[in-house]
């Protein structure tokens, strides 16, 4: 995100004891080269797109493939983690929307090249998705 110099990523993680896969979110700020809080962790399926809204404090994550029903995650990202993570309200989950699934399966990577998220100028609050079939629905977020 340019105004705040944050750069989201979606990462792979396999907790060794129960030997689970997540996927996490994690969020760099590029002024200080440095983690911003803690990884947001909701995701049981690989994350097929991020975009912050215009001034950088939400974050949507969109799942093609979460059991049983793909998902949009609305994410808060606080102002400022705070010195490791102490005085400052952290990240989090707002809500979870579902989604009807997919009517045709395509394969991993054309998830990641042809969904977009677009935050609505007019109404900010609102989220155009483009999924992988070319569907494109809009959703109340916030």
């Amino acid at each position: 995100h340019a105004a705040t110099q944050r750069f989201a990523i979606a990462i792979s993680c396999t907790e060794t004891t129960a030997q689970l896969e997540t996927y996490d979110i994690v969020v760099y700020d590029l002024r200080t080269a440095t983690q911003h809080g803690k990884s947001l962790k909701y995701h049981q399926s690989p994350i097929s797109a991020l975009e912050f809204n215009a001034d950088g404090r939400y974050l949507i994550s969109y799942s093609a493939h979460e059991d049983p029903l793909p998902l949009l995650v609305v994410w808060k990202i606080s102002a400022n983690e705070g010195v490791l993570g102490f005085f400052a309200s952290a990240s989090k989950c707002l809500h979870v929307i579902q989604l009807q699934p997919l009517s045709t399966k395509l394969p991993p990577l054309f998830h990641v090249q042809n969904t977009q998220i677009v935050w609505d100028v007019n109404n900010k609050n609102k989220i155009r998705l483009q999924r992988e079939d070319q569907s494109i629905s809009e959703h109340v977020v916030l």
